[in-house]
């Protein structure tokens, strides 16, 4: 997919097109368009946001992203900046999000999509942070404090 993805141009934009005329599965066409919609990723992000990335995609498709943006680059093969993004997916262990639903409902959420938009407020607010509040500080944010 990377491949056809690099064919393509922009594959945000040529997605679509492929998938028809192709027949790319769902999941195929997922992956050419995301790699168009992860343009931004390279070193110069800034480590706190790339491993916010590295979380949101996974190691694998981070991977994928990473390759995709240093070969349409034009950087060389061996650039230590861009071997080292690869080399923090390979080394990855997504952390856990310290909150759970019943966290949640014993702070007084009323279970339904409004405690499920409260878990991904507070899981991209978690993210932001660099992973560091714990399940204390979590709580305590959702409280107002």
């Amino acid at each position: 997919m990377r491949r056809l993805a690099a064919l393509v141009g922009d594959p945000a934009a040529n997605a679509e097109i492929l998938a028809r005329k192709l027949r790319l599965a769902k999941r195929e066409t997922s992956q050419i368009r995301r790699y168009g919609r992860e343009a931004d990723l390279t070193p110069a992000l800034g480590t706190g946001r790339v491993k916010g990335a590295l979380y949101r995609l996974g190691a694998p498709v981070f991977e994928d992203c990473v390759l995709f943006n240093w070969a349409a680059s034009g950087s060389d093969a061996q650039d230590r900046d861009w071997r080292a993004l690869l080399e923090m997916a390979r080394g990855w262990t997504a952390p856990r999000f310290p909150l759970t639903g019943a966290d949640l409902a014993g702070a007084g959420v009323a279970p339904g999509p409004e405690m499920g938009a409260m878990l991904e407020r507070l899981k991209a607010y978690w993210v932001d942070q660099g992973f560091r509040p714990d399940r204390a500080a979590l709580l305590a944010k959702l409280r107002g404090e």
